[in-house]
């Protein structure tokens, strides 16, 4: 188990927080009930700024260290896209399952204060600007994504992504 980190990060479209407390909107596992999400991971956190979009146009994931966002309806993301806040948290109430989730996420199931907040006026940007692969693809293209062998890692790998466009924070 990875040693806990100091602070942790959570990202959420919902801004002037002073607290997080546990809940059930973001569901990794029904048995699991409310839940404040963490990550050390700013690039991780990014990905949570606006309201979660929905799986049937968009995925997120990882490869090694580098955190990726497919997206397969660009202008609906676009138009949703009004940025959000970054919280930093203590970790001191929070732990890990490992069999559930990503390995960047710990949780906790008591209110948490929040230490520092961080304004992005766009998600896009902030994913962009931590590092996360933003990728814009067809309805077609995010299909074999989601049923590949691979995760998608092939198709990415021959893709150009948003930062590969702006020449910003390109990562393999």
């Amino acid at each position: 188990m990875p040693p806990k980190p100091r602070a942790l990060y959570h990202g959420s479209s919902i801004t002037g927080l002073k607290v997080i407390t546990p809940q059930n909107k973001s569901i990794r596992d029904l048995s699991e009930g409310p839940v404040v999400f963490g990550t050390p991971s700013l690039a991780f956190s990014c990905m949570f700024l606006s309201p979660r979009p929905n799986d049937s146009w968009s995925c997120k994931g990882s490869f090694n260290s580098t955190y990726y966002m497919i997206i397969s309806d660009e202008q609906r993301f676009r138009e949703g896209d009004k940025g959000g806040i970054i919280y930093e948290l203590p970790s001191d109430t929070f732990y890990q399952d490992l069999t559930k989730g990503m390995r960047s996420e710990w949780i906790s199931k008591e209110d948490v204060p929040v230490r520092k907040e961080f304004d992005y006026p766009s998600t896009l940007d902030a994913m962009i600007e931590n590092g996360v692969q933003v990728y814009f693809v067809d309805q077609e293209t995010f299909q074999k994504i989601r049923t590949s062998d691979d995760h998608g890692y092939s198709i990415m790998k021959n893709s150009t992504s948003e930062n590969m466009k702006r020449g910003k924070n390109v990562r393999e």
